[in-house]
């Protein structure tokens, strides 16, 4: 599957397949370039123009500021665990 794939950062085409399963759909694979160490999916034909508009992942509607303010503490828990992971390296 990742024969004829090119990283969409660095165009190169040398991954290796993650461990882990992706939650909605077990057919995807999780890639990683061994170039940039870009982390993708094997595949995105599952996302077509109204993917995002119709998944109601937070409901049928949601007032923004609400959303941000019930989240925080998941943003908080986070980032507490990337500081240390990204402490002194550059990010893009």
């Amino acid at each position: 599957m990742t024969e004829s794939l090119s990283c969409y950062l660095c165009g190169k085409d040398g991954f290796k397949k993650r461990e882990g399963k992706v939650r909605d759909n077990p057919n995807l694979d999780i890639i990683e370039c061994l170039s940039c160490g870009l982390v993708f999916l094997s595949s995105f034909d599952h996302i077509h123009k109204d993917f995002y508009q119709e998944a109601r992942m937070h409901g049928e509607s949601v007032d923004i500021e609400t959303w941000l303010k019930d989240s925080a503490w998941d943003d908080d828990r986070r980032f507490v665990f990337l500081k240390r992971v990204i402490e002194n390296k550059s990010l893009l």
